[in-house]
């Protein structure tokens, strides 16, 4: 059975945010769909996965409401739903930079948007552009373009203190681009009241720009957050891997999260490692591991000795 994963959002201002929440949840229960929603006053920011027919749905219902008309879609599949439950939420920002004022996301105080074709013929002309990642460093260490500046940040609300290390590039032509271009048009539009000039917007993010040009300036795969990890455009048995497994060192660029839950870690491991050390990212969790079945052994035993007395 196929599914279809799609990605999306749109800035729009919404009165009634709460109203679209509850919507949603009713909406994505009925259709069993699952994934996460995220709503505010200035837009929504969504990513779902369910049976094809269901997607569609969803899609057509959500169109027909003209606040939501014309969004940009990206689509995926995969073998089994990428996403263990539903969560739509409402919050204060769709997309979360974190900053005591308001950003202005009208069009006229954002970057200007570039389409994967305007982008990819500006590279074929060798134009002078500085491309800036606007995601975490864990996205960027898989997979970015050419030559990118990609801050050492952990989330978008670190984004701010990174363009500070940038200013001396106020001046200079620079193109934002993250996963599906939510948080470049915010990088961009505060990027424009920071006092950048010449700053536009990939278009669609990497996902367009991948489906476009599969073999183009991005190298490595795109991170994308569900239980994929990754996905990978460039089908090429040659194709750049920019990472590799932590055990083997064999070229690999798709995480996984240790097995022990308190640690959790994300971390780039192939697969026969990962199933050789039993899910965990180190010898340490390994033990704790180990140590907490010791420990549930000598309790059921004594327990089941109390029991017997």
């Amino acid at each position: 059975m196929m599914y279809k994963v799609i990605l999306y959002y749109k800035y729009v201002k919404l009165s009634s945010p709460l109203e679209v929440v509850d919507w949603h949840k009713r909406f994505c229960a009925e259709h069993s769909l699952k994934g996460r929603v995220l709503i505010a006053h200035e837009g929504i920011n969504g990513t779902l996965g369910g049976l094809e027919s269901d997607i569609d749905k969803y899609i057509q219902e959500l169109s027909k409401d003209s606040r939501f008309e014309h969004i940009d879609f990206k689509t995926s599949h995969h073998t089994e739903n990428p996403f263990p439950k539903l969560k739509v939420k409402l919050r204060k920002e769709i997309v979360t930079l974190g900053l005591q004022e308001d950003i202005d996301m009208s069009v006229a105080q954002k970057g200007t948007y570039l389409t994967p074709e305007e982008l990819q013929a500006k590279i074929d002309q060798d134009e002078k552009i500085i491309f800036v990642d606007a995601r975490n460093d864990y996205e960027s260490q898989i997979g970015r373009f050419k030559d990118a500046i990609t801050p050492r940040i952990k989330t978008f609300k670190e984004f701010p203190l990174f363009l500070k290390s940038i200013e001396h590039l106020k001046d200079e032509t620079l193109v934002f681009y993250c996963t599906g271009g939510i948080r470049c048009e915010k990088a961009t539009a505060y990027a424009i009241q920071q006092g950048f000039k010449k700053v536009f917007h990939l278009k669609g993010g990497i996902h367009r720009y991948l489906e476009k040009f599969p073999n183009g300036a991005f190298e490595g795969s795109l991170y994308v957050f569900d239980e994929r990890m990754a996905i990978i455009f460039d089908k090429n048995e040659n194709r750049k891997i920019l990472t590799n497994c932590v055990f083997c060192g064999k070229l690999y660029d798709s995480y996984k999260n240790c097995f022990n839950a308190k640690c959790n870690k994300r971390f780039i491991v192939c697969d026969d490692c990962y199933r050789n050390n039993q899910g965990f990212c180190s010898t340490e969790c390994a033990q704790t591991q180990h140590n907490k079945r010791k420990d549930a052994e000598k309790l059921m035993k004594i327990l089941c000795k109390s029991g017997n007395s």
